[in-house]
């Protein structure tokens, strides 16, 4: 064959492969195709603690070994730790949660570094697996429910200060602290690292804002300087020669805060409500009723103790311009005949209240500097009220309230799908969903990564071990094959595409 003639073979076979991906591929803005990343949850020291002493086994090393299985080169964490309140407002104490998951026990130096070394195995278990991307999202739980969560005890109303020490301990020393340790330590440094400040937890955020900025800047750098030590320690023990160790590709690490899609700031006064009300246009006629049903301390937005710092407006815009990432809990409301451009709805709630309730025009700084927009929380739970434990009976149910689900170990007398056509919507949803993200997200933002939320019913790819039981499972097959298509795809598309 000529030269000629072989290479205008290969171009055509480029352009048919090229042809092959046109579907998640978004040719007007060049967007990668967007993962559905599995979500990793540790609930309490049952779920990072190895099984046995010195061992490197753990309930979060089975979840790493199930999501892998779904072919994502990113893996989502979600530690969860508690608080006790006090009576006047605010954080008494932190604590986690023990093997019976009854009793929060108060952290002391040595179960911070526990929680430490067992975080740190399972992410070493994770690169093993050959993940590329990390992301962290840390929460902090009301304790007062023995960890179940309710409207009452919604973490995003809590106002602390997260350097402040209550009881002795900061959210710094018991969460942030650890967890930039054991990501800088236990991860190769070809990892890019997605680290969030919290999950949800809109209140603190927005009354201290300087501290958050000042934690973005300490975080980042105290994982760089535990990676450098890390990189020392190879060198050291490496027979090669240290040029070469030395030119080791290294990842990037992400600094983000995530929020919910609406009630970004906690809504820490009932006089925000005039401005949560109006704000949205079609949006509030959808949620006028869930305004009106959330507001108030009894729903979750207790008042700031006192001594809080006033809100600064020029604080938080400077916070949310150190940010690498935002990450949107990507529950609004959808019509049961959805389209793509309704998958956008989270992204424009967040954006809009940001600008009309809490003063900072997010959107045009993520276009400044860059900023990466990602839905962190992602799927449908498929129950009726905020206590779980009743499935939906409807499709309309289960799309208007993606936010809610059934609760609990899995029992197939609770299970909503075990509906036929509301498993054959959720199914639907997710078709659409993946089809979507198969072109990045868009058609106005580009979703960079998507967490599947892997806990109870949301758990139809059944991640985490209570999602099985000797009743069944919340594993849907169907949507199990078609994120492993998604994601094998994604991944051929986005090396082909650089």
């Amino acid at each position: 064959m000529a030269p000629f003639e072989g290479r205008m073979k290969q171009f055509l076979l480029f352009l048919i492969l090229l042809s092959n991906f046109n579907s998640c591929y978004n040719t007007a803005t060049a967007w990668k195709s967007t993962e559905v990343s599995p979500t990793i949850m540790l609930l309490g020291e049952f779920d990072w603690k190895p099984y046995i002493k010195n061992g490197a086994t753990s309930r979060c090393t089975t979840m790493v070994d199930r999501a892998v299985k779904y072919g994502s080169s990113m893996l989502n964490f979600v530690p969860t730790h508690y608080y006790r309140e006090a009576a006047a407002g605010g954080v008494l104490s932190y604590c986690y949660m023990d093997s019976s998951y009854s009793s929060c026990i108060p952290f002391t130096q040595d179960s911070i570094r526990s929680f430490q070394s067992g975080f740190s195995s399972c992410l070493r278990h994770a690169a093993a697996a050959g993940i590329q991307s990390v992301s962290v999202i840390p929460h902090v739980d009301s304790a007062s429910t023995g960890g179940t969560w309710t409207i009452k005890s919604w973490r995003n109303g809590i106002v602390f200060g997260p350097s402040i020490r209550y009881g002795g301990l900061s959210y710094e020393d018991i969460m942030l602290q650890p967890l930039a340790v054991a990501l800088g330590s236990s991860l190769p440094l070809s990892t890019d690292i997605y680290f969030s400040m919290q999950g949800e937890m809109g209140a603190t955020v927005f009354r201290y804002p300087k501290d958050y900025s000042a934690l973005v800047v300490r975080m980042r750098d105290l994982v760089s300087s535990t990676q450098l030590r890390q990189q020392q320690q190879q060198l050291k023990a490496s027979t090669k020669l240290v040029s070469s160790a030395s030119g080791q590709a290294r990842g990037n690490i992400f600094m983000g805060a995530t929020f919910n899609f609406i009630f970004i700031d906690g809504n820490q006064s009932p006089d925000d409500q005039a401005a949560h009300n109006n704000e949205y246009g079609l949006l509030g006629t959808l949620f006028g009723p869930l305004v009106t049903f959330f507001l108030g301390p009894e729903y979750g937005f207790r008042q700031a103790p006192q001594g809080t710092p006033s809100f600064d407006k020029r604080a938080v815009q400077n916070f949310f311009s150190s940010l690498d990432f935002i990450g949107v809990s990507a529950y609004s409301p959808l019509p049961v005949d959805f389209s793509n451009n309704d998958l956008q709805d989270s992204a424009f709630s967040f954006l809009k209240e940001a600008k009309v309730a809490v003063g900072t025009d997010v959107a045009a700084l993520m276009e400044q500097n860059g900023i990466e927009l990602q839905y962190v929380e992602y799927g449908l739970g498929g129950g009726v009220v905020d206590t779980g434990d009743q499935p939906a009976t409807s499709p309309i149910q289960i799309a208007s309230r993606p936010y809610w689900g059934v609760f609990g170990p899995y029992e197939k007398s609770k299970d909503p799908w075990q509906q036929s056509d509301l498993r054959s919507y959720m199914e639907s949803f997710w078709r659409k969903s993946l089809a979507w993200l198969s072109q990045g997200g868009g058609q106005t933002y580009h979703i960079s990564a998507c967490y599947m939320w892997n806990l109870a019913s949301w758990d139809v790819l059944a991640i985490y071990p209570e999602s099985t039981s000797k009743e069944g499972s919340y594993l849907d097959n169907n949507v199990a094959a078609a994120v492993i298509q998604h994601n094998n795809m994604a991944n051929i598309q986005n090396n082909l595409g650089g």
